[in-house]
């Protein structure tokens, strides 16, 4: 346990002494003091090895004071109550000098007798109580947080937490003046410094204090941000307000929408130190351009009896204009659009209205596989259903034409109920052999690929034991039903992809692999040249082909002899 306590201490006071090394290291250089920085280091190293040695030549010491307190509790009191007792006697006998000495004295005696156990337990104390310091010290210190403190040409401009807040205010002091004819740049004098959260300096606050230093022509004034472009600024803030008000009101008149009424812009007032170039008359220049007109191009839709030079004039625009919008258009049709230039709003307004819309969620197919059912089929064990959903959306109308729509909300109002599909896996034996092989030509084949497409890329047999031949044409190609027959399996079948058998009334069986779709059901009774699937590369296929077999019970036979091209 005392070995476990050693090595707990040790590995505490390195890592402690290592930070408090760090912090003061980074102080002293901060002060540019790079020679007490190198002392504070090499001293803490010295420290940490005294206190190392310290608890290891003290743990012996320590157990021994626990253990021995324990055990001699009862003579300590004795010896404790008789030393008391006899300085009370002498406190009324004697002066205080006298008792002073004899006090001294006692303690001398004491000392002389352990001596070596007192020097040892004061230097464990001192151990713990440094370990207890550094403890403390390094929680303050890694609590503190650093910051910057900025200076333009000696005067401060406030607290940041990081030197791209002062380019971001630097960029805002370029947006507040209209016409810059001087560059504005200052050159900062960043300073480490301990920082506080409530001495951090916004963006705005910097841009108002480089403001003061770069200009005397300054005012504190209101600022009308578009998007964030600067139009200009004013003195007279409540009459812009009041004069937004009255836009707003102006250019929400006559829409059929109804709902909350915002700028289709970002409009922002922002009060801060401006130029005074940058101040603009309210009544002669600001009041102008907020209700002035933009020009926007938009689609106009003819009217019966309207003609062009009737458009051009209802529209206000120049022959020249509506040539350039409308290239090569000399007359006009009933119901045809033509493009228009039209004046909007220079600060226009949307419409933001929610709507409640009932929608349905599509139910999902769940495909079960069973052994019970042969491969190939499909059994519908539950009907789908389809759910119901409220859905809120907040739906935005510029010009009475919606522009945005958001859902916010989604209500359940019916569960959907999924459709589940059983499809078999099961493979039946199928194939039946009639004993007698066929003769050759009796068998009535014919080409498998529509319009006698494609070319025999694989043959029979041969070293690989090919099973088949494959039949190479362009992926989708039709594949025919080489005989009439009955479909016996129609489905994936492992290497083969989705692959189509077909029982025929002369004993053989055929096999079409590898296709892309498959048209036909088992059990579906097929006529020669009917079309039962299109050409794919499914399954374990190089290349887009059919890989086209005739089997005699479970055998494959060479399908040369059998089609006829």
């Amino acid at each position: 346990m005392l070995i476990a306590v050693k090595a707990l201490h040790w590995d505490m006071y390195i890592c402690f002494l290592e930070s408090l090394g760090g912090r003061l290291w980074f102080f002293f250089s901060w002060l540019k003091l790079e020679y007490f920085a190198k002392k504070a280091r090499k001293w803490l190293c010295e420290v940490a090895k005294r206190i190392y040695y310290d608890i290891l030549n003290t743990r012996v010491l320590f157990s021994n004071l626990v253990f021995g307190f324990l055990k001699n509790t009862q003579s300590l009191t004795i010896r404790l109550t008789k030393a008391f007792g006899h300085f009370r006697k002498m406190a009324k006998e004697e002066s205080p000098s006298v008792i002073f000495k004899e006090f001294v004295a006692f303690c001398g005696f004491k000392y002389s007798l352990h001596k070596r156990s007192f020097w040892r337990f004061l230097r464990a104390t001192l151990a713990f109580f440094s370990f207890l310091f550094c403890f403390f010290v390094i929680q303050y210190v890694s609590h503190i947080e650093y910051g910057i403190e900025i200076r333009c040409e000696g005067k401060l401009v406030g607290y940041v937490e990081d030197e791209f807040d002062f380019w971001e205010a630097q960029k805002l002091v370029k947006e507040r003046i209209l016409e810059p004819t001087e560059d504005i740049y200052i050159k900062p004098e960043f300073t480490v410094c301990v920082l506080k959260p409530e001495r951090v300096t916004s963006h705005s606050e910097l841009a108002d204090g480089i403001m003061r230093i770069l200009r005397d022509d300054i005012v504190k004034a209101s600022g009308i941000y578009l998007d964030g472009k600067f139009l200009g600024a004013t003195t007279e803030k409540p009459l812009l307000e009041k004069e937004l008000k009255e836009i707003k009101l102006k250019n929400s008149k006559g829409l059929k929408q109804k709902g909350e009424v915002i700028w289709e812009k970002t409009v922002d007032i922002q009060e801060a130190i401006y130029p005074k170039s940058s101040l603009l008359p309210f009544n002669e220049s600001l009041k102008p351009l907020l209700n002035s007109r933009e020009p926007k191009e938009t689609e106009h839709v003819v009217k019966e009896g309207e003609t062009i030079e009737k458009i051009i004039s209802e529209y206000g625009m120049t022959k020249k204009e509506f040539e350039r919008l409308n290239p090569g258009t000399v007359a006009v049709n009933s119901g045809g659009s033509l493009m228009v230039r039209v004046g909007v709003p220079f600060l226009g307004v949307k419409v933001v209205t929610s709507a409640i819309v009932r929608e349905k969620v599509k139910f999902k197919s769940v495909k079960i596989a069973s052994s019970n059912y042969p491969l190939g089929t499909q059994h519908r064990k539950q009907r789908g259903v389809d759910g119901e959903v409220d859905v809120t959306y907040n739906i935005t109308y510029v010009d009475d034409v919606e522009k945005t729509r958001v859902p916010v909300f989604k209500n359940v109002v019916k569960e959907a109920v999924d459709e589940q599909v059983i499809v078999g896996q099961r493979r039946d034996n199928y194939f039946y052999d009639y004993g007698e092989s066929v003769p050759d030509g009796v068998a009535n084949f014919i080409w498998p690929v529509e319009g006698n497409k494609g070319y025999i890329n694989s043959y029979f047999g041969g070293p690989t034991r090919h099973r088949g031949v494959d039949i190479c044409s362009e992926f989708g190609t039709l594949i025919l039903a080489s005989d009439a027959g009955t479909v016996v399996s129609a489905g994936s079948d492992g290497t083969y992809g989705k692959s189509v058998v077909i029982r025929h009334e002369n004993g053989l069986f055929t096999r079409y692999a590898h296709n892309s779709e498959i048209y036909v059901k088992v059990g579906q009774v097929v006529e020669q040249k009917e079309p039962i699937a299109a050409m794919g590369q499914t399954g374990n296929a190089t290349g887009v082909h059919l890989h086209f077999e005739i089997l005699k019970g479970r055998t494959q036979i060479d399908p040369r002899p059998y089609v006829e091209r």
